[in-house]
């Protein structure tokens, strides 16, 4: 995944905050100095998978819909 901000990529880190643990998603580029200054927010992982899986099914949807409407259109004009 590639920042928008600074076209580095996001890295998968683990936090522990005061006992509470969780898996987030930072752009490299506020992880390790690099002389650029990315003002990408800090993504939960959670929320990342929530927003793929989304993504996916919406695509899943589209295809599904695209091959109904080949076939209709390859039915109809094999009749003609």
């Amino acid at each position: 995944m590639f920042c928008a901000g600074c076209k580095d990529v996001f890295r998968r880190l683990h936090w522990d905050n005061n006992g509470c643990k969780s898996t987030v998603w930072r752009c490299i580029s506020r992880i390790e100095p690099r002389g650029i200054k990315c003002r990408a927010r800090t993504l939960r992982e959670e929320v990342l998978e929530k927003a793929c899986f989304s993504a996916f099914s919406e695509l899943l949807r589209t295809c599904q819909r695209q091959r109904s409407r080949i076939r209709t259109s390859v039915l109809i004009n094999s009749r003609t």
